[in-house]
């Protein structure tokens, strides 16, 4: 810097000016990097909760079927499908499963 001030003191505010930016850009490409890395992180966990969620919903379903298969075969019959689907419990099931209920009726 000292160099660049003896030789022309517009060299060293050039000097000065070059590195304030570059420590400058080099901060926000770090921020940048910082969120991206959060919401990656975020994403994965909503992720995690909602498959979380769908096991405890597709566990309470399968038990909702066994308790409905009538022969114990373990099969569904007709009959048995629409006891399942009659009950509102089982169809907000499958609601929250994402299945639209209104095509299987």
């Amino acid at each position: 810097m000292r160099e660049a001030y003896d030789e022309n003191p517009f060299y060293a505010l050039l000097l000065f000016g070059f590195a304030l930016l570059a420590n400058v850009t080099v901060m926000g490409v770090l921020g940048a990097l910082m969120v991206q890395t959060i919401k990656k992180v975020t994403e994965a966990q909503e992720d995690y909760k909602l498959k979380l969620r769908n096991y405890e919903i597709m566990d309470k379903f399968w038990a909702s079927i066994v308790e409905l298969d009538e022969n114990g075969d373990g099969w569904v019959t007709y009959e048995e499908f629409l006891n399942l689907l009659s009950s509102t419990e089982n169809l907000m099931l499958l609601k929250n499963l994402g299945v639209q209920v209104e095509t299987l009726i």
